[in-house]
């Protein structure tokens, strides 16, 4: 063997708080989180041996997570009989039997392809309860559809809903369906273990329109130029504390917050000056937009969060940013660490999230109707012709004015795509499903939905209600932006580029744009649009990517 697990005699077996130490020395694991059975994060210190003090029963049931370079890689744990034992015990003895106190784990090379972290261990460290087959260890806990039936898993606990040794604050896909947490409609984003998950955004014009089905093939470099390109893609990072219930303290305490990368996310590197820009929020402070990330040290340290005044029922502390990096260097599966401190300059509350897949592109127009829902009658897109319908103010699509189609469009639209997760999924990119759509007039003075202003829906559409408080249609009125639900599964794009067939790759709606401008209070003429696909709500905001076009709405 070439590592083994040391295993210290108990000092005091009476004691309740032990010492846990990791060695990652020859492990090629840079860094590992003590996540206890709550999903909460242990602080550890150290670099190649971490230590974390802790008590037996937070131990009980805990589970160690590693990282390299920067990214979450899985699990630590001991495999017998073909499963990965890999919660700890909260009363851990060695092989003599002995209680203990204090006892140091030492890892084994991860070998390639692996997604868990092996260890040769004596004694009894781990438990037998919550042991998964090797074989369903996935990457990122992303689980096949149908796979495995975790609907009334609840050993797992709060920390590991499925029970598949990744924690929720790292599994995209926590409750095991197969689904995607930013699509996961079925998902409570503030789970158990407080995780909030991290979203993006991403928004294209028609003529800079990214997507696999315009061409049947995606151009990585186009893509990097994109996410890693000025002011079209940002991720955010969004907590609220509640102001009552059990951690009511919380909001008053703290004093700032701040974002702790891995090293090696050339983006928020914490041993240096990130590429990652501060692109904010609207009702955040303007005077810090454009400021490279790193230069945020408002809660004493780099990368801080921004205390945003919204109202409502809690305190925020939240970021938005830029990341200036290709998807070689922005990638499902980067950690983050995050950081609440006092004004003692004390860390009072810590969460831990990953990146899920992103959208690397946007839903995109491939045809559009303006006189009836008969499919043999819509226009296909050229994207090839920049001067083309609804590619700028000048060419913009004319929505009919009289007849029985009038202030009518109807829109047949491909899905957008994500990364594949290898090796769990073939082919270089997904067809993401799931998503929420709707289409909005981009309007200065707010966001509008026009629910309830939708026909012809496609086979695997439904519309949920749209109405806000009061029976508004405004977002910040509570209005829902985005109510028709897409059933489609996720799928590796067809191969066929043949853009005259209609296959399972669009979906298709008619909008009645004059009723929703009359709604909304807007003039006719010309206005700009979005085709929005968005996630499931997160409860702090959702993951979107929208595509604009150019219409005129008598």
């Amino acid at each position: 063997m070439r590592s083994i697990i040391i295993l210290i005699l108990s000092i005091n077996v009476f004691a309740q708080n032990l010492t846990v130490t990791v060695d990652l020395k020859n492990s090629n694991i840079d860094d590992v989180d003590l996540v206890d059975n709550k999903g909460r994060i242990i602080p550890g210190s150290g670099s190649t041996k971490i230590k974390f003090k802790v008590s037996k029963k937070r131990l009980k049931n805990s589970s160690i997570s590693a990282f390299s370079g920067g990214q979450y890689v899985g699990t630590v744990g001991k495999v017998q009989g073909g499963k990965l034992r890999f919660r700890l015990s909260g009363s851990p003895k060695d092989s003599n039997n002995n209680d203990l106190d204090k006892f140091t784990i030492k890892l084994k090379p991860r070998a390639t392809g692996d997604s868990y972290v092996a260890t040769k261990v004596k004694g009894k460290i781990f438990t037998s309860k919550g042991s998964v087959s090797i074989s369903e260890i996935t990457n990122l806990g992303l689980n096949a559809p149908s796979s495995q039936n975790f609907a009334s898993a609840t050993s797992g606990g709060a920390q590991d809903s499925d029970n598949d040794s990744v924690p929720d604050a790292y599994d995209v896909d926590a409750d095991g369906d197969g689904i995607i947490d930013i699509a996961d409609a079925n998902l409570d984003a503030d789970r158990d273990s407080g995780t909030a998950l991290p979203f993006t955004t991403l928004f294209l014009n028609l003529n800079n329109t990214l997507n696999w089905h315009i061409n049947g093939a995606l151009d990585q470099n186009d893509i990097d130029a994109v996410i890693g390109g000025e002011n079209l893609f940002s991720i955010a990072f969004f907590f609220n504390f509640p102001t009552d219930g059990p951690n009511a303290d919380l909001a008053t305490t703290i004093t700032g917050g701040r974002v702790v990368c891995g090293e090696g996310l050339t983006y928020c590197d914490p041993t240096s000056a990130g590429t990652a820009v501060y692109s904010g929020f609207s009702e955040g402070d303007n005077s810090i937009k454009g400021s490279l990330w790193s230069d945020l040290t408002a809660s004493g340290s780099p990368y801080s969060l921004e205390n945003l005044q919204l109202g409502g029922g809690g305190v925020v502390w939240a970021g938005a940013v830029q990341p200036r990096v290709g998807t070689n260097q922005f990638r499902p599966g980067d950690s983050y660490r995050v950081d609440f401190l006092n004004a003692s300059g004390n860390v009072v509350a810590r969460r831990a999230l990953t990146l899920p897949p992103y959208f690397v592109t946007v839903p995109a127009l491939r045809a559009f109707n303006t006189t009836d829902n008969d499919a043999s009658n819509d226009v296909l897109v050229d994207y090839s012709n920049t001067s083309g319908p609804g590619m700028n103010p000048g060419s913009a699509i004319a929505v009919p004015n009289v007849g029985g189609f009038s202030g009518k469009l109807r829109l047949n639209i491909w899905r957008l795509q994500r990364l594949s997760v290898q090796p769990l999924e073939s082919g270089d990119y997904r067809d993401f499903g799931h998503l929420n759509y709707g289409v909005m007039i981009n309007n200065n003075s707010g966001e509008y939905s026009c629910g309830e202003l939708y026909e012809a829906l496609s086979s695997t559409l439904t519309e949920n209600p749209s109405q806000g408080t009061g029976g508004s249609f405004k977002s910040s009125d509570g209005a829902l932006l985005w109510p028709l639900v897409d059933s489609a599964d996720d799928y590796e794009p067809s191969s066929a580029t043949d853009s005259t067939t209609i296959g399972n790759n669009t979906i298709s709606l008619t909008v009645d744009l004059t009723a929703c401008r009359i709604r909304n209070g807007l003039a006719p003429g010309n206005h700009q649009i979005t085709i929005t696909a968005a996630g499931a709500d997160t409860g702090n905001g959702s993951n979107r990517a929208a595509q604009m076009l150019w219409v005129n709405i008598p």
